[in-house]
């Protein structure tokens, strides 16, 4: 894993290369909202106000999201329904 991904909010880089050997995957805006059904509007807004799940910033600029982590928010939407 490149030593340039800036990670937001909360995790380290050895947290997430944990995560990902262990089979986790990252996710990009599209697929968070495929997910979700939230409009990618909605998705870069909770990024904007500091709302879960966190995110990673690649060297290229692209924002992605640990899959098992939009899947913890879903978990939590529908506990609070």
């Amino acid at each position: 894993m490149s030593k340039h991904l800036t990670v937001r909010k909360g995790k380290s880089l050895e947290d997430i290369q944990i995560l990902l050997e262990a089979g986790d995957r990252l996710i990009d805006e599209k697929e968070f909202a495929r997910i979700t059904g939230h409009k990618r509007r909605t998705i870069q807004q909770r990024r904007y106000l500091g709302r879960d799940p966190w995110y990673f910033k690649l060297p290229s600029g692209a924002v992605r999201y640990l899959f098992s982590d939009v899947c913890a928010l879903v978990a939590s939407a529908s506990k609070e329904e």
